[in-house]
């Protein structure tokens, strides 16, 4: 069970794959509007869907009709758990793991969680009182919760970079899939005060924000390139020396796995400011800054990444520290708390 974004998604197509190969048969429950309705196909996995929504933020209309909202689909989770009768049941967070959760202990089948963010959502604090197992993408989440990691795509986990930077820095800024606005405004308006001679910059801008965000560096800086979207990750990573983006979960993860330091600008409005915490994990070890987007003005951009490029050695030392905050293995760790469970 996972829904609504990839920072939820992502980790759990990622143990899907393992436990296919553990010769698994997997079931997934979703919504249709979420990002899994796209991705899970993709990926060959049967969806099955649920009609909820969040609640938070919604008024008080919405708060109002939650409870019978919540009653009919924990009844269609039920309904459908009889009809496929699964062994175990795992939920990633996001609307569609709150009723299919409680589906599943009201069945009597064992529930695992796993929460991706360093602030639990608020799908998992509830469930996290009911579910067998918990497990956690960073420390100190949950208490007695099992510390595993987040599992990542496997083409990651399988990367070496050498961490030497040469003379010529290479920048990439990662805007997300859906495009970050105030990361593709000012990147490029901050890149008119560094050397074009010595940094390049590699800009994945998000859907619908290639010509605005082309034309910003056209004007403004002479060896950027401007992309939607990067189908190769791996490839983006080993050319990187410094990454620029938010941070979620999933990104986090990612440049401690391949150990790349990293300039995070939160997400200013996510649930519990959860990005700041996030990024915390790796700044406070010295593998990342964090500038709040508020304060993060051309000037201010401009100058921390010019102090960063200008020094190789400082970011050769903050790759090394990203990655020995890396915990690997996260995918066949919660794989065999799975099999745990199973096999009881």
């Amino acid at each position: 069970m996972a829904g609504g974004t990839g920072g939820h998604v992502f980790p759990g197509l990622a143990l899907a794959e393992e436990l296919r190969r553990r010769n698994f048969q997997i079931e997934w429950l979703g919504t249709v509007k979420g990002i899994e309705s796209t991705l899970v196909p993709a990926a060959k996995i049967r969806l099955h869907t649920i009609a909820i929504a969040g609640i938070r933020g919604r008024g008080i209309k919405a708060l109002a009709l939650a409870p019978w909202k919540i009653l009919q689909t924990v009844v269609a989770a039920k309904r459908l758990i009889a009809k496929l009768k699964p062994c175990l049941v795992v939920g990633f967070g996001g609307y569609a793991s709150g009723p299919g959760g409680l589906a599943a202990k009201l069945s009597g089948l064992p529930l695992l969680i796993h929460e991706q963010n360093a602030i639990a959502g608020t799908t998992n604090k509830w469930l996290a009182k009911i579910a067998n197992r918990v497990a956690t993408a960073f420390p100190d989440v949950f208490q007695g919760a099992e510390f595993v990691g987040n599992p990542i795509r496997q083409e990651l986990c399988d990367l070496t970079r050498s961490n030497q930077v040469t003379e010529q820095v290479n920048l990439l800024v990662l805007g997300g899939s859906r495009g970050a606005k105030a990361i593709n405004e000012v990147l490029p308006l901050a890149a008119a005060g560094l050397d074009s001679e010595k940094v390049r910059i590699m800009h994945q801008c998000g859907k619908g924000h290639l010509s605005a965000t082309a034309e910003a560096y056209e004007k403004h800086f002479a060896n950027g390139r401007v992309v939607e979207f990067i189908s190769d990750m791996q490839q983006a990573f080993t050319w990187a020396d410094l990454v620029i983006s938010r941070s979620g979960a999933s990104t986090v993860t990612e440049l401690a796995e391949v150990g790349l330091p990293a300039i995070f600008i939160p997400f200013p409005y996510a649930i519990d400011d959860h990005q700041t915490e996030n990024a915390k994990y790796l700044a406070l070890a010295g593998a990342a800054h964090i500038l709040q987007q508020e304060e993060a003005t051309p000037d201010k951009l401009a100058k921390m990444i010019g102090q960063l490029v200008t020094q190789p050695s400082v970011l050769y030392d903050m790759g090394k520290k990203a990655k020995a905050m890396a915990k690997s293995g996260a995918t066949a760790k919660l794989a065999d708390l799975c099999e745990e469970l199973m096999h009881g």
